[in-house]
């Protein structure tokens, strides 16, 4: 009660504080000092706030007024002046001794209107000075928010130096289109249509300022145009820029390429003279990264940021395939050269008033050491004002056509090359690039505890290690020069050098191993795509000697490699390998969840691929073609859509590798691309892909485009499983099929019979998955109720039930693409479980599953590899240490179980496993089967011939399966002491040796004699391609096909 409060407050002032000890007696004094405070006077306090603010506003608003710049006041309205008025006062208040102030508001624009939706926000950086370096830009847009979608950014400097006002628009709607409907938009739509009609007349003509006249230009185009464009952007710009950055858009909308162009001597008020107006048009690309990545280039060559603006223009509807594009982002800064001198790699004294070379030429300063790789063509150069190329060439010292060159290349590095660069800018992009992707090359051939990927990238960037990754970039361009690539004799003595100076000036053991090994790899490098200007990653072609030491502990890798690509890109590094000339292997996407797990990907990236592209070698025995596979690694990027990551680099692994299967390309990188062990007899190679982990539909149709857009042979045949002119595994289960002949085998020989008793199973994978998703299928459409699925895993959780996981509630979750995690846990018996791997507990259960889980059969057909393994096989065994926690394993998944742990398990309790080159062999041949028509068919025929072929293949597969799993069974009961994987592996061996006798034998052949042989192809395919396209298939026999 208030009695009771006055009471003890009155108690309270009674006491001596020096009757109390220690924090009661502070306590009390505490009391007494607040007591004593005098009330406080509100009107006054409000006076002298009122009275020092309208002192401060007298002076600020009209310096205000007479210092930002127009642009400024185009763009925002009184509502958004007042609000930066106020921080402004906040910030040149002399009592405050506030630097900077950073804001966030959900208005924005003129007239104050709210931005596109509740997500979007504006970012408002205020500093004192002027801040124009490019790093600092770049600094505040890395502390934007990781999710947050830049959508437009406006950057202004006040004419005295006194402030820097950076605002950053976020948010995951696009921003307002124009609509020609508000007051704002009719007056620029006036303002615009009225400097077309002056530039059609021909009243520009002779004025470089001004953009020519094209037929692009029309009033319908220009309204196309500005409907994709944000309404702010058209409200507040000059016409006559509207029209050069409408020029440079329609030069590479619907691509993914980019367009420069420099405006020098530009006049927009500064009291520091004309500037440079840099605008860039990125294709495909989105703002954010193209801010950060133009920042960093910007920087590089020594030039301040004045003012920057970005937009996003949406490119017009397209019917190509992929993921729709976000469009292109437009991006104009005006720079001036630093005060400072920038480094000897951006600055060249020899291009001192020298124009830009005309196409096909060579520049100048391609003699210096920042010698542009792309040799002898460069791409075209920057439109600059006529007139003025001479002059501006040596302005402030840049070099301008090699900041061209850089702004058009950036976008496809990767963060760890553009840190490099920064880093140490006398290397170039180009040079650190090439050190980045020969660093992670060496990941592969580094045995070393502290080498781990992040590791090595962030020791390129210590001083000691710059002249080293110079010289080995410098060396990498001569040998591969276009025209004058270095002699065998003269790379080797190069190399040997480099690798004396290394042993000598890096006293770190670390060190010096790094330097080996990137040496090494150069060594062994047999050409490469980076003399191409237009390349979206950097390809090598290796040697595959250079991998004998990664290739020696696998002792159940019997021969070497015939090929092995490695592409570097941004995003991601992929490995492809293949063990003969004419194979096929699928590309799977492997894309880990976080750093950590990314780290330990890198370390056994190549060894994965080489052992699944040696799997794939085994299990083609049925096949024309040999066995390869490609390995695609992305690196985790906070903030990017998934989906779009992945697509990104499935596009610039599979561009890198037709850059060096292209004969145009082939024949622009020249000389370079020469190897005197090479096969200038045989051709370009051919690569013949197929989908595996994470590869969707969107993606093998982009790159069936993408061949053919390049110039492919036969681009059908490029990749397998297309959804419309092939026969896509998901939906026709090709891969299931076969697997679920060898489980049917399997589990009569240890005594089960599925159509006629119950029995079990447990799978890894998701019901959404192609293996593990069709497995469901089948089952249920072989064995009926006899079966129960007891349980299952995949990426999202984990499902499990002695009695049965309710089998229309999985295939629900199969037809509608859903993984796991979607079970409507509603439908599980009361003994059922359903747990969410989104715990560490969860993930624990989800990993465990395929050991704790008891059941008849064990079928992985999902997880990564190496899930069982030589270090815990045991985990599988029941608690007495002797029983499996199931009577067989059928491998539909690849490298699920190690050879170690299948052999270990085989020793221990006779576990009988179908090993994955057998099991899921079904997959390859039917992609073998329908690049075969692909190759002999047009489009439209395949699509009128698959009602009758697709079942014809299906056919084939059950009846290779079922060859091969009886074949097995009669092994196994000669040789009961050799494990079923070994029996697998000699069946395989023993049918590839044939098959090489016999291709031998037939080049022996006369002619006539191998046309009497052809019939024996009938064997081989599907009646309805062989009979209805007989004449068409001696005409047209693939590749490898007829032996």
């Amino acid at each position: 009660s208030a009695h009771g409060l006055a009471d003890g407050m009155l108690s309270l002032r009674r006491l001596q504080p020096s009757r109390l000890g220690g924090a009661a007696a502070a306590a009390v004094r505490r009391h007494a000092a607040s007591a004593a405070v005098t009330p406080l006077d509100t009107t006054r306090l409000v006076a002298s706030l009122e009275a020092s603010h309208a002192k401060s506003i007298e002076s600020l608003v009209p310096w205000f007024a007479r210092e930002m710049p127009p642009t400024y006041f185009r763009v925002f309205g009184e509502d958004t002046q007042r609000r930066h008025l106020r921080a402004i006062a906040a910030l040149f208040d002399e009592e405050l001794r506030v630097d900077q102030l950073a804001l966030t508001s959900h208005s924005a624009g003129a007239g104050g209107e709210l931005l596109a939706g509740p997500d979007s926000e504006l970012h408002t950086f205020l500093a004192r000075g002027v801040e124009t370096s490019a790093a600092k830009l770049a600094e505040r847009v890395a502390s934007l928010p990781g999710d947050a979608e830049l959508r437009r950014v406006l950057v202004f400097r006040s004419e005295d130096g006194r402030l820097s006002l950076d605002i950053f628009e976020t948010g995951r709607r696009l921003t307002e289109l124009f609509s020609g409907k508000t007051d704002d938009e009719a007056r620029a739509l006036a303002t615009i249509q009225e400097y077309a009609n002056r530039m059609r007349r021909g009243d520009f003509i002779g004025d470089d300022r001004h953009v020519r006249p094209k037929s692009g230009f029309t009033v319908a185009e220009v309204l196309r145009f500005l409907h994709r464009c944000p309404s702010g952007y058209v409200t507040s710009h000059d016409p006559r820029l509207f029209f050069k950055q409408m020029s440079l858009v329609q030069s590479i909308q619907g691509t993914e390429d980019v367009s420069v162009e420099f405006e020098h001597g530009y006049e927009y008020g500064s009291k520091s003279g004309p500037a440079v107006l840099v605008t860039l048009a990125l294709g495909d690309c989105r703002p954010r990264r193209a801010l950060q990545g133009a920042l960093c280039v910007l920087g590089m060559h020594g030039l301040t940021v004045e003012r920057v603006l970005v937009d996003a223009i949406a490119d017009p509807p397209a019917s190509k395939p992929g993921l729709p594009s976000p469009g292109v982002t437009l991006l104009r800064a005006v720079v001036r050269p630093a005060t400072s001198k920038p480094s000897s790699a951006i600055l060249s004294p020899s291009s001192a008033a020298t124009p830009h070379p005309p196409p096909g030429a060579t520049h100048p300063c391609a003699a210096t050491p920042s010698q542009p790789l792309s040799e002898p063509t460069p791409p075209p150069p920057a439109r600059h004002l006529e007139g003025r190329a001479a002059e501006v060439e040596a302005e402030g010292g840049v070099n301008w056509f090699l900041l061209e060159k850089d702004l058009r290349r950036f976008k496809w590095l990767g963060d760890k090359t553009l840190s490099l660069a920064a880093t140490h800018p006398s290397l170039g992009l180009e040079r650190a690039e090439v050190a980045v992707a020969y660093a992670k090359l060496s990941l592969a051939l580094l045995d070393h505890p502290l080498l781990s990927r992040n590791h090595v990238l962030s020791m390129l960037e210590r001083p000691a290690f710059e002249p080293h990754v110079a010289a080995l970039a410098d060396l990498f361009r001569e040998r591969f020069h276009p025209t004058r690539p270095l002699s065998d004799e003269q790379f080797g003595n190069r190399l040997d050098e480099m690798d004396r100076a290394a042993a000598v000036s890096l006293q770190v053991e670390e060190s010096r191993a790094l330097v080996h090994a990137m040496s090494r790899c150069l060594r062994h490098t047999i050409r490469t795509n980076a003399p191409l200007a237009t390349r979206r990653a950097l390809t090598l072609r290796l040697d595959p000697p250079l991998f004998a030491p990664a290739l020696a502990p696998l002792s159940h890798i019997t021969a070497p490699p015939f090929g092995i690509f490695f592409v570097s890109g941004r995003h991601f590094s992929s490995y492809h390998v293949r063990f003969a000339d004419v194979a096929r292997g699928g590309l799977r996407l492997v894309a880990p969840s976080g750093i950590e797990a990314h780290v330990a990907e890198s370390r056994r990236q190549f060894g994965e691929c080489v052992n699944l592209a040696w799997a794939q070698q085994l299990k083609n025995k049925d096949l024309p073609e040999g066995g390869s596979k490609a390995v695609c690694l992305i690196t985790p990027a906070p903030g990017t859509d998934r989906t779009e990551l992945l697509h990104g680099c499935v596009k610039a692994t599979v561009d890198g590798l037709l850059d060096l299967l292209n004969p145009q390309s082939l024949k622009t990188l020249g000389k370079g691309a020469a190897h005197s062990n090479d096969r200038e007899e045989l051709g370009p190679e051919a690569l013949y892909l197929g989908p595996d982990e994470n590869i969707t539909p969107v993606d093998i149709d982009w790159v069936v485009h993408r061949a053919a857009e390049r110039g492919y042979f036969r681009p059908s045949a490029f990749m397998s499983s297309k959804p419309a002119t092939g026969i896509n595994h998901k939906e026709f289960g090709v891969t299931s099929e076969g697997v679920a002949v060898f489980l049917d085998v399997a589990l009569q020989t240890i005594g089960v019979r599925p159509r006629d008793e119950p029995w079990t199973v447990k799978l890894t994978g998701g019901p959404d998955g192609d293996v593990a998703g069709n497995m469901l299928k089948i089952l249920h459409r072989e064995y009926g109720s006899t079966v129960r699925v007891v349980g299952m895993s995949d990426g999202s959780g984990s499902a499990e039930d002695p009695n049965g996981l309710p089998m229309p509630e999985l295939l629900r979750l199969f037809h509608a693409g859903l993984p796991l995690g979607a079970m409507r846990t509603s439908e599980l018996s009361p003994s059922g479980i359903m747990t969410m791997a989104d715990t560490a507990e969860g993930a624990a259960a989800r990993n465990s599953l395929h050991n704790r889980v008891v059941a008849d059969a064990f079928i992985p057909a999902g997880g990564r590899p190496a899930a069982i393994n030589g270090a815990n096989w045991r985990d599988f065994l029941l608690p007495d240490g002797i029983t499996p926690s199931a009577k067989l394993i059928v491998e539909g998944a690849n490298l699920f179980v190690t050879p170690d742990a299948r052999q270990a398990l085989f020793d221990h309790c006779r576990l009988p496993i179908i090993k994955d080159s057998s099991a899921n062999k079904c997959g390859v041949i039917c992609s073998s089967l329908e690049i075969v028509a692909c190759l002999v068919l047009e489009d439209e025929e395949l699509i009128e011939l698959k009602p009758t072929y697709v079942p014809a293949v299906l056919d084939r597969l059950r009846q290779l399966a079922r060859l091969e799993a009886t074949r097995l069974v009669v092994e196994s009961r000669l040789n009961p002491d050799t494990a079923l994987p070994l029996l697998s592996v000699h069946l395989s061996h023993s049918i590839i040796r044939a098959t090489a006798a016999a291709a031998a034998g037939l080049d022996a052949l006369p002619p006539a004699r191998k046309e009497r042989l052809w019939p024996l192809m009938s064997e081989h395919l599907p009646a309805p391609l062989f009979h209805k396209y007989a004449t068409r298939l001696a005409q047209r026999k693939p590749i490898g096909s007829p032996k």
